[in-house]
């Protein structure tokens, strides 16, 4: 959670390693979750051509529906490759980042076709590979969009159980347990939802920032009591 000492970090880096860290730059992951979201898109945006992966649009995209730009959005979903990939995070479908651009733009019936199309493809990774821990925050998400309640809360449940908290403490707050709380508070299992906010919000973990701005809380910010929350929270 500490992103501006991790910034700070990597311009040390970077200023005596030119020339090799463009292929690693994780420097506009961390600027979009400390709320520079223009500067993010800068560093994305002047990527070289064969950097610009599947992950990398994935991103992108994510980037610029924040913003509202949902035409340069859509551009990138379309660019994303048709087979599912592996990242840290989980598996990246195509379909599920633009179902989420469209949510932003409020095309229900566009999002909800999406969703439709990506659940197969997370469903058949999930059975592929049923106990490793990434199969299953996507498909929490696509069940989510679904409205599948009950599917959608064990799948992201299982990825807890399968990958706890508390081994790697700092990957759940930027992995695992974004997603428990979107889906929980998609749903409207908002009591637990706010919970972990508030741990993870108490731990440092989750900075004000991240918290007023990144998409998984979109629904928590519905709660008058997220507010406190974010009050609340470190800088």
């Amino acid at each position: 959670g500490k992103y501006p000492e991790a910034l700070e970090t990597w311009k040390r880096a970077e200023a005596v390693g030119a020339g090799i860290f463009p292929r690693i730059n994780p420097a506009h992951y961390l600027l979009f979750r400390v709320g520079d979201t223009a500067q993010a898109l800068r560093i994305l945006d002047n990527l070289p051509a064969e950097m610009l992966d599947s992950h990398n649009r994935a991103r992108r995209a994510e980037m610029y529906s924040v913003l509202g730009e949902f035409t340069r959005a859509l551009e990138d979903v379309r660019r994303i490759g048709d087979e599912p990939t592996l990242f840290e995070g989980g598996y990246l479908v195509r379909d599920l980042v633009s179902a989420r651009v469209k949510e932003r733009m409020g095309d229900a019936a566009g999002a909800a076709a999406d969703y439709r199309k990506a659940l197969p493809l997370a469903e058949a990774f999930r059975e592929k590979r049923p106990a490793m821990w990434r199969a299953y925050p996507s498909l929490a998400q696509i069940f989510a969009g679904l409205g599948r309640k009950d599917d959608a809360i064990a799948a992201a449940r299982k990825c807890l159980e399968l990958y706890p908290p508390t081994e790697a403490p700092q990957y759940a707050a930027v992995f695992t347990l974004p997603v428990m709380a979107e889906v929980l508070s998609r749903l409207g299992v908002m009591d637990e939802a706010l919970d972990i906010a508030r741990q993870q919000a108490a731990s440092g973990e989750w900075r004000r920032n991240e918290l007023r701005l990144m998409p998984e809380f979109h629904w928590l910010r519905q709660d008058p009591r997220f507010q406190a929350i974010i009050d609340r929270a470190q800088l």
